[in-house]
């Protein structure tokens, strides 16, 4: 059994209210990071000085800045690439991680070296830490580890697409650089999908991190339905980006990923009042047809920008796909396509 070693990364800005919380969960863990790697992205508040004190007290400390702001993105890669350690585990600066995680995943990570993630489940709270509950998987068991075909038919395909665990996961860092230069500030989800679907993992039955909603419960059930749309064009708008997935996602998986959108987008339109549902559609498509920000989001995680010429081919292309997307998925439930969803997905 070969001993692993771990950094705990943490992007900073303007986050000092609860830098304390979240550096004593790591710090007072049984098992502590070999390295608590820490960018601060030019912040304003005295985020500096509480993170100066920490790291002349724990030797484990590793402080970087970026001088001033360059964003989420930006610092994420910077985080990625300064890692020392064979594993991360990545942390929001104003989440803080439950007692034991890191040794109970780096005991598996050791017995285990051949999986790509170790996860496990996070705990849900609104700003205020109220709880609200736990990510609870309906179809794996404890200790259980999961091939990248289990993982698409028994997580991905029952779960949907919204399901993810970065924040509570222990990820091997050369399985993570494997996939590219993604944007983690939009794809950190697809990202632990597909290293799970590539190299498979271990669940454990245990929450890791605590997870602060930045809205209260309220706010989260009133925008629930314009989440879902979100990711419905975020479906396929990776469809534009066809020839980057294929090189990284299984077929299998990209089958499973366009049937959750499918499905959701019939449930969608037929629950809910569809002059508010169309209205939702429009706001996403924009003026132009384009799916904004969506698409700018997606292509900007595969490194995609497009010239005004590619942008009128993209938005052709986009609202093709969608079509007859939408059209498999009624025929699928057996329900006439609505002419008002045409009309939406053609834009203005």
């Amino acid at each position: 059994m070969s001993h692993v070693t771990v950094s705990v990364i943490i992007p900073n800005y303007n986050d000092a209210p609860s830098l304390p919380k979240t550096l004593d969960s790591i710090l007072s863990q049984s098992r502590l990071p070999d390295e608590l790697l820490i960018i601060d992205d030019g912040s304003t508040d005295n985020s500096m000085e509480i993170l100066g004190k920490y790291a002349q007290k724990h030797s484990c400390i590793r402080l970087l800045t970026n001088g001033r702001n360059r964003g989420l993105s930006f610092t994420f890669s910077r985080l990625l690439r300064e890692a020392r350690c064979d594993y991360i585990w990545c942390q929001s600066a104003n989440d803080y991680l439950l007692p034991d995680s890191i040794r109970a995943t780096t005991c598996q990570a050791e017995a285990h070296p051949e999986l790509g993630v170790i996860w496990g489940r996070t705990e849900l709270s609104d700003p205020e830490d109220h709880i609200w509950g736990c990510t609870e998987p309906k179809a794996v068991k404890n200790n259980e580890i999961l091939s990248g075909k289990d993982f698409i038919q028994r997580v991905f395909a029952i779960e949907g697409p919204y399901f993810c665990e970065t924040c509570s996961s222990l990820i091997k860092k050369e399985a993570w650089l494997s996939l590219g230069d993604f944007d983690f500030s939009y794809a950190d989800g697809f990202i632990w999908q597909m290293l799970n679907t590539k190299y498979g993992g271990m669940y454990l039955d245990q929450p890791f991190m605590h997870f602060r909603f930045a809205l209260k419960r309220k706010q989260l059930q009133i925008d629930s339905t314009m989440e879902q749309l979100l990711v419905l064009w975020a479906q396929f708008c990776l469809r534009l980006c066809q020839e980057p997935l294929n090189r990284i996602a299984p077929e299998e998986f990209q089958h499973a990923f366009f049937n959750q959108g499918a499905d959701l987008l019939v449930k969608q339109w037929t629950v809910n009042d569809e002059k508010r549902c169309r209205h939702k559609i429009q706001k996403l498509v924009g003026r132009f047809g384009i799916p904004s920000p969506l698409v700018t989001a997606t292509l900007t995680a595969f490194h995609i920008i497009p010239t005004p010429q590619k942008r009128k081919e993209i938005v052709r292309q986009a609202q093709q796909t969608c079509r007859h997307w939408v059209r498999e998925a009624f025929d699928k439930a057996k329900t006439p396509v609505p002419s008002a969803l045409h009309a939406a997905i053609d834009g203005y």
